[in-house]
């Protein structure tokens, strides 16, 4: 998915909620300055030149002492896998696998992993309850049924309410159309499921 959709699925996500965020590439992680919290950076592996790579997150929040950062990859590795370099300690992450190696969901990943933490859901619960470990099939078609929840919210308030949030003023210069984001004839589950390798 690109960042131009991920932008406008994550401001799906967070409409209502009182968080920052930040959509960057891994070249760009190394310098940032967080100064409001709660903030979400959704991080791609990859450096911003490249039209590939794999969505990641970090949800950020305050205590009266410390900075607390729950980091988040579908694939369950960690930021050092990634040569991640942050300017802050990861407080804890996850290394268990949801994503299977053949679907290029990580985006919708992130998305719900986030759609829960900014609700106060706690990251355990998120990694061993809303997803599944041990079958990834069944995760595959709870991000899809997720990305059609995340279009029919975008359709009520187009129909309702306020119009659906655009991508940003990047992704409308370059004439970004943010109705590709709600296509669901792109998320089809049966061939990631059906040629899968154990994943029952």
């Amino acid at each position: 998915m690109d960042e131009c959709c991920l932008e406008s699925l994550l401001r799906v996500v967070i409409r209502g909620v009182a968080v920052n965020y930040k959509i960057l590439a891994i070249n760009e992680v190394e310098n940032i300055s967080i100064t409001t919290f709660p903030t979400i950076l959704i991080i791609n592996t990859f450096e911003r030149n490249n039209s590939i790579g794999h969505w990641t997150s970090i949800y950020l929040t305050r205590t009266r002492r410390n900075i607390l950062a729950f980091w988040y990859c579908p694939l369950g590795k960690s930021p050092d896998y990634y040569g991640l370099k942050l300017p802050f300690s990861i407080t804890w992450k996850s290394s268990i696998i949801h994503q299977p190696d053949n679907s290029n969901r990580c985006a919708l990943y992130v998305l719900l992993f986030l759609h829960y933490m900014v609700r106060h859901v706690s990251a355990s619960t998120i990694v061993k309850s809303i997803f599944e470990r041990d079958n990834l099939c069944a995760n595959e078609k709870r991000i899809i049924r997720f990305h059609r929840r995340l279009v029919r919210q975008s359709q009520l308030t187009r129909n309702f309410g306020p119009p659906i949030p655009s991508a940003s003023t990047l992704c409308a210069s370059i004439g970004f159309d943010v109705k590709k984001c709600f296509d669901e004839q792109s998320l089809d589950s049966t061939n990631v499921c059906q040629n899968s390798l154990n994943l029952a």
